[in-house]
């Protein structure tokens, strides 16, 4: 059997893996630490931008073109014009929009102005259409909120409430405008299944 030389150098032995494998431990944990730290909310934060992004680019209205479909379901100029024999429309003084919701609901709007001429009445009216008549509700239910607001904010003007003078559909509301003890419109809000309608019409 071949002897080992007498003067070879002695090896230290091995740290034991009972203290090797903690030090690393400690380490990777830290590591991880840092990670997590820095990490995660660097995920969290594209996350929001992504789902800002998405929510800006899904809440937005989209334009359609106006049909002539969207033209018969509002009140326009000409058709108050036949309750009027002193009042002639310019169609070059009114405006009629319509658009897509991100829920697939629709609207259309149309107004009348003519701010010069004090013979002319002022006309909005629109017309939603929702998905679900649940939906319709809470629509119609905003809509009068905000008409309401709106017109009792103007100074010196009463609404009174008469249903007993017209009603429509399963839900609506009819108000005379008054100032000074006389009328000076009206604003008329319905909601028949997942459809409302808002119209409100000021005298000059």
């Amino acid at each position: 059997m071949t002897q080992l030389p007498s003067d070879l150098p002695t090896l230290a032995p091995a740290a034991p893996l009972s203290t090797a494998l903690p030090r690393l431990a400690v380490k990777s944990r830290a590591w991880l630490w840092v990670t997590l730290g820095v990490g995660v909310p660097m995920v969290l934060f594209g996350l929001c931008v992504l789902t800002g992004v998405l929510l800006v680019m899904l809440g937005t209205d989209k334009p359609l073109p106006v049909t002539n479909a969207d033209r018969a379901v509002v009140v326009n100029a000409e058709l108050l014009a036949e309750w009027r024999d002193d009042f002639t429309p310019d169609a070059a003084h009114e405006t009629i929009t319509s658009k897509r919701w991100p829920d697939k609901g629709y609207s259309v709007e149309y107004e009348y102005d003519e701010p010069a001429n004090d013979d002319s009445p002022y006309l909005s009216c629109m017309a939603t259409f929702d998905v679900t008549e649940r939906i319709a509700r809470t629509t119609n239910a905003d809509q009068k909120d905000g008409a309401l607001r709106g017109v009792q904010s103007v100074a010196n003007v009463v609404l009174q409430e008469r249903n007993d003078i017209y009603r429509w559909g399963d839900e609506s509301a009819f108000y005379v405008m008054m100032a000074h003890g006389k009328p000076t419109g009206n604003c008329f809000m319905a909601r028949k299944g997942p459809r409302t309608v808002i119209l409100r019409r000021l005298f000059r």
